[in-house]
């Protein structure tokens, strides 16, 4: 449920119905707090996406390393076996 009194001089009042508050949109503060939570979000996940896309060049190829060892198959194992004898 949204609360918008313009003549209302409280930011946060109260819900109805069930436990805790919520913001009077009449008032142009609400406005900023609502668009600063948006803004934030989308600034951490504009931040975070290219932090998660980038692997170096050394951790590719630990990472390929350690896959193939967790998970050999058939044919890389009978070299690491022919390696091995």
């Amino acid at each position: 449920m949204i609360y918008f009194n313009p003549d209302d001089p409280a930011l946060w009042l109260e819900t109805r119905f069930g436990v805790g508050y919520t913001l009077n949109f009449g008032r142009p503060m609400a406005w900023v707090i609502v668009l600063g939570f948006v803004g934030a979000t989308g600034l951490l996940i504009v931040l975070t996406v290219p932090l998660t896309a980038t692997v170096s060049p050394q951790c590719q190829k630990e990472l390929r390393v350690s896959v193939s060892n967790d998970h050999p198959d058939e044919d890389r194992m009978a070299q690491l076996e022919a390696k091995l004898a």
